[in-house]
């Protein structure tokens, strides 16, 4: 692994920014970890995939929409690796608690709609929430991954990568 390359290099320390963020919520309170974490992921992975871009820039001569689109990209595969190796472990091994916590706060949020949604609407989502697994398995995982890929992931990068790209060169 070529640790000199911006989009290597900003992907495992968005990662790891990512984990600690999240972990350092998770310490002082589990169910603003479950409820808040995830936007901040979120930024911090914006943070990472623009600094990649921004500075794989800075080393080309002529930075065309592919090579942007690259460097965000994997920086933000990366970063969502770490994540969800984290969120993974942290589910399975170090709290499998997580789950039922989960439910309560979906539960409780559902409760607050109820105004929204009516009482058959609000019984239904609750039946649906009471009978979903929640467990965190490794398909879930994966799945996870695989969906963060496309949303967010390749959106944050086309915005990025056409922010950053350099205009066509003059011929």
């Amino acid at each position: 692994m070529d640790f000199e390359s911006p989009a290597i290099r900003n992907g495992v320390i968005g990662g790891l920014t990512a984990v600690v963020v999240s972990l350092l919520f998770y310490v002082v309170d589990t169910r603003t970890f479950l409820s808040f974490s995830g936007f901040l992921v979120w930024i911090i992975y914006i943070v990472f995939v623009v600094k990649a871009t921004r500075e794989q820039k800075r080393l080309v001569d002529h930075f065309d929409f592919k090579e942007a689109l690259k460097t965000g990209f994997l920086a933000y595969v990366i970063a969502s690796l770490f994540y969800v190796v984290f969120y993974y472990v942290l589910s399975n091994f170090v709290d499998p608690g997580l789950v039922e916590i989960q439910r309560e706060i979906a539960v409780s949020a559902i409760e607050k709609m109820s105004s929204i949604m009516g009482e058959e609407g609000t019984e239904a989502a609750l039946e649906g929430i009471e009978s979903q697994d929640m467990t965190f398995t490794l398909k879930s995982a994966l799945l996870t991954f695989a969906g963060g890929l496309i949303f967010p992931g390749i959106i944050f990068a086309l915005i990025v990568a056409s922010i950053y790209k350099d205009p066509k060169p003059a011929v």
